[in-house]
């Protein structure tokens, strides 16, 4: 597995378990010992997170120092902004934060999202009945009204695209 942020790299080794950073020495932050086995990393700008096998997250870098997560249970996948993480519990649930900061946000009101992405400054959610929130700044797709019938989301820097049931794409 391999993340990217603006100026460094972190590498997990095929067993999940080991972990080396290198390129630009302040967003390395200070490697954590991870505590078991790795599924997803994924970097903002100058921070990195990591999914692991127990469902918890481990986050660290430039604007923070390594923080485990536990509050941040049953998490199934991550995604990140320039700026901001963003966790899918498997129940469906979504939260964000912003290191250094680890408050954890709940995003109000948002239920059954089956698929979380992120582009530099908004996040979007498919949810189970193929509707569409998202959030953040407009001009990065952070609004996706009335979109409906979706099957996959995409994201790019600065727009969102979704694929609907019926073979066509929007985007935003």
């Amino acid at each position: 597995m391999l993340a990217a942020s603006s100026s460094s790299f972190l590498a997990i080794a095929q067993d999940g378990l080991s972990a080396v950073t290198w390129g630009g020495r302040r967003d390395r932050g200070q490697l954590p010992q991870l505590h078991c086995r790795a599924q997803q990393v994924v970097a903002t700008s100058h921070s990195f997170a990591v999914l692991q096998e127990d469902g918890q997250v481990l986050c660290w870098g430039r604007t923070c120092r390594p923080t485990l997560f536990p509050v941040l249970e049953e998490v199934s996948e991550l995604c990140a902004s320039e700026d901001a993480f963003g966790a899918l519990r498997k129940d469906g649930t979504v939260v964000t934060w912003r290191p250094p900061k680890t408050t954890l946000e709940p995003v109000d009101g948002l239920s059954h999202v089956t698929q979380l992405v992120a582009s530099r400054h908004a996040f979007a959610a498919l949810k189970r009945d193929g509707t569409v929130a998202a959030w953040g700044h407009p001009r990065f797709g952070g609004d996706a009204a009335r979109l409906r019938n979706v099957q996959r989301l995409h994201a790019s820097s600065g727009a969102f695209a979704a694929l609907r049931a019926d073979g066509s794409v929007r985007t935003w």
